[in-house]
């Protein structure tokens, strides 16, 4: 018969003690450990498991981080339990003497779910440049910043002051308002002829 102390040591003995020590534990058979297995958790199973395997004469077992459930844990700890079935001789299955029990396997920490990545922020849409930033829409010297001084002046310009500011078509200095009106507000009013004039708002 076997016992099993408060320490969680399996110990072959061939009678019951006549005095049991508390939290002491008696089993004969398979089926007496299984009805112990029930009345333990299965992280106390992984540790009375854990108590020899790996130890002389179980250096052959691994330790185990938990069992399945507790009658597979019962299965495995009767079978390896046979080993200390020796006549005439009560034998501790970790004795300090002949090698030092191992810690407990430690527990296997829980994955944690793969974070997802964080989803894209859409580019901001580009707003329309201040007045201050609105040169920046062209390069100095360029017929677009010919085109942005013309429109900025006093009472704004005409079409075709806009051509002639910049040496241009028609089509090239409306293009050129066109692109500043894209960064900054370009008025469009009439003058007292009735031509449209292009200002800075």
């Amino acid at each position: 018969m076997f016992t099993i102390d408060a320490e969680l040591n399996i110990s072959a003995v061939e009678a019951v003690p006549e005095q049991i020590e508390a939290g002491t534990m008696v089993f004969r058979s398979e089926a007496e450990l299984a009805a112990i297995a029930e009345r333990m958790s299965i992280t106390k199973l992984a540790e009375v498991w854990n108590s020899f395997a790996g130890v002389v004469p179980f250096d052959d077992l691994k330790p185990v981080a938990k069992f399945e459930t507790k009658q597979a844990a019962a299965k495995r700890i009767w079978v390896a339990v046979q080993r200390l079935a020796e006549p005439c001789e009560a034998r501790p299955v970790a004795p300090e003497a002949t090698a030092p029990a191992l810690p407990a396997a430690p527990k296997q920490a829980a994955k944690k779910p793969a974070k997802k990545p964080a989803a894209k922020k859409p580019a901001p849409k580009p707003k329309k440049a201040t007045a201050a930033a609105g040169v920046e829409i062209a390069k100095p010297g360029s017929k677009r910043a010919k085109a942005l001084e013309r429109i900025s002046r006093k009472g704004g310009a005409t079409l075709e002051q806009i051509m002639a500011a910049t040496d241009s078509t028609r089509q090239s200095a409306s293009n050129f308002v066109n692109e500043i009106g894209a960064a900054i507000t370009v008025k469009k009013t009439k003058n007292a002829e009735g031509v449209l004039v292009y200002s800075r708002a």
